[in-house]
């Protein structure tokens, strides 16, 4: 919570995770910018954000954050729109997808892992040991931290 020592608030802490697979699906993120507040005043990082960026395919995208909602307003959640339906999904929670579509609403259930960590820290053992390319590396946390700094109007 501490921006001069972590990087700053929850933000940076979870949305790197849903702008990388953001970028995983869809491309890179070529321009960003956002707005920023501290509402809650627990801390000095901001804790409310909202954002609109676009892609190098030209797709837009824009996203909210409010780390200081009431429980009641507590979600995790990404909704792509596109010409066929809608797809939901969490990225920290393990509710089931839902897929609308014309012939209306569909949940897929996905088995939460046992170890949430344990695919990304195979891909460093398998990588160090020489057996696979671990490819979450610094130029792909560079990108996303690039975009987060251009949410937070830092560049």
């Amino acid at each position: 919570m501490q921006a001069d020592i972590a990087g700053g608030g929850y933000f940076y802490d979870l949305a790197p995770h849903q702008i990388d697979l953001l970028q995983e699906m869809f491309g890179c993120i070529l321009e960003a910018s956002g707005y920023k507040s501290n509402r809650g005043g627990l801390y000095p990082a901001e804790d409310t954000l909202s954002a609109c960026f676009q892609f190098d395919n030209g797709l837009v995208g824009s996203g909210s954050w409010c780390f200081v909602a009431h429980e009641s307003a507590k979600e995790d959640r990404i909704e792509i729109i596109g010409d066929k339906g809608m797809i939901c999904f969490s990225v920290f929670s393990f509710d089931p997808i839902a897929l609308h579509t014309e012939r209306g609403r569909e949940e897929i259930h996905i088995e939460n892992p046992e170890h949430v960590q344990q695919p990304l820290i195979q891909a460093v053992v398998d990588h160090l040991l020489g057996k696979s390319i671990c490819t979450c590396d610094g130029e792909s946390a560079t990108l996303t931290n690039w975009v987060m700094d251009k949410i937070l109007g830092k560049i």
